[in-house]
C-alpha cells in the first residue's frame, strides 16, 4: 500500500528526508522540505474530503494552498517553479477530469524534461496515468511498477533528475 493511502503522514515525511538527503540536499532545509510535503499530501485529503461533502470553493481553496506550498518547495530547492503543475494534474485526477489530467501531466513533464526530450515527456506520462489507474483499482504493486518505470524514464531522458513529490 502507499503511505498516503494509509494516512501515513508521517513515514511520507521520513521518505521525502530520506530522498533529499539522498539528492544532497543540504542538511538545515531538509525538515523544513519534508514537513512541507508532508502538508501537501494531508491537505491533498482534505481536498478530496471537501468534494466528496459537496464543498467545491473549499476543495479549491485547498489546491491554491497545496500549489504555495509546491512554490515554496521549489524555491527552498532552487528548482523552477513546476511542481505546482503537479499539484494541478492530481487535482484534475481526483476529480475525474482524466483527460485534462493527462494535458496537464505531460505540460508538466515537458517543463521538466525540457523541449529536447518529448518523447520521454510521453512516455513519462504514460507511466504515471497507468500508475494513477492502477492506485485508483489500489493495485499497489502494478502502481509501484509504472512509479519506477516513470523514473527509469527521468533519468534516461535528463542527466539531473528533478525532485517531484
Amino acid at each position: 500500500m502507499i503511505l498516503h493511502d494509509e494516512a501515513d503522514y508521517e513515514g511520507i515525511r521520513k521518505n521525502i528526508y530520506k530522498i533529499l538527503k539522498e539528492k544532497g540536499c543540504s542538511n538545515e532545509r531538509i525538515p523544513l522540505i519534508a514537513q512541507k510535503v508532508k502538508e501537501i499530501y494531508m491537505l491533498a485529503d482534505i481536498a478530496r474530503r471537501n468534494r466528496v461533502n459537496g464543498n467545491y470553493s473549499l476543495e479549491e481553496e485547498t489546491y491554491k494552498k497545496m500549489e504555495k506550498i509546491a512554490d515554496e518547495i521549489d524555491d527552498d530547492i532552487c528548482q523552477k517553479k513546476y511542481s505546482k503543475f503537479e499539484i494541478k494534474w492530481w487535482k484534475y485526477w481526483r476529480q475525474n477530469k482524466f483527460l485534462r489530467a493527462t494535458i496537464q501531466l505531460l505540460r508538466y513533464n515537458l517543463l521538466q524534461l525540457g523541449p529536447q526530450h518529448p518523447i520521454g515527456a510521453v512516455k513519462n506520462t504514460y507511466y504515471l496515468i497507468n500508475a494513477g489507474i492502477c492506485h485508483n483499482n489500489k493495485d499497489w504493486k502494478k502502481a509501484l511498477k509504472h512509479m519506477e518505470k516513470a523514473w527509469e524514464t527521468f533519468i534516461l531522458s535528463k542527466d539531473e533528475m528533478p525532485f517531484v513529490f
